[in-house]
């Protein structure tokens, strides 16, 4: 069936993948990008170099580039030409699982499940294995926290489908809390502060 196929497929893509370690720094090396159905490229012989621990924002026009900058970053897409290296190891095909595992992406579109502030933090962990002190730790420094004490089943309060309950402000916050959470090497935000006030977003 459907089910066994996908699975089949997934460990014969895990059969080939190869982990890849991120101690020092990201590099991008003359990377130039074309999508198939364009004549140009949309990102054409970038250089840089991010350092571990560095903070860096990408600041441009719609359609300078930046979505697809960003997903070349994170492995969804193959640079056309040129080299993304971790550490001055190439990132291949091989190496997207292990790459991946490592980031936290914070993105404007929450994907909120129908269940608890606590299954929403932890998100895609078994109940039985959730931390609870990293999930309170990870609301205090989104700023949710107080938001949450407040309602009547603290964090085990139903947030309705979608995070229905909830504000914007209060959606993105529950998606930064999961970031931190994870506890990944990076946290990518894509515009993930842009519901929340001035102050809270300064926080």
């Amino acid at each position: 069936d459907v089910i066994n196929l996908i699975d089949e497929r997934f460990n014969q893509s895990m059969s080939f993948a190869k982990n890849i370690n991120f101690d020092e720094k990201i590099e991008f090396k003359n990377v130039s990008f074309k999508y198939e159905t364009h004549d140009s490229n949309v990102i054409k012989n970038i250089n840089f170099k991010i350092l571990k621990g560095s903070k860096i924002g990408l600041i441009g026009a719609t359609g300078s580039g930046k979505s697809t900058l960003l997903d070349l970053f994170v492995g969804l897409l193959t640079p056309t030409s040129g080299e993304m290296l971790i550490d001055d190891i190439q990132l291949t095909h091989e190496h997207h699982y292990s790459w991946r595992e490592k980031i936290a992406y914070v993105s404007q579109n929450i994907n909120l499940l129908d269940d608890t502030f606590l299954i929403n933090i932890a998100f895609g962990e078994n109940k039985e294995s959730i931390n609870k002190d990293r999930v309170i730790w990870a609301s205090e420094r989104a700023q949710i926290s107080n938001f949450i004490n407040n309602c009547d089943q603290g964090y085990d309060t139903f947030i309705g489908e979608n995070g229905v309950y909830l504000s914007g402000g209060q959606k993105q916050r529950i998606a930064i809390a999961r970031a931190l959470y994870k506890n990944s090497l990076i946290i990518v935000f894509d515009e993930a502060t842009s519901a929340l006030d001035t102050e809270t977003e300064k926080s």
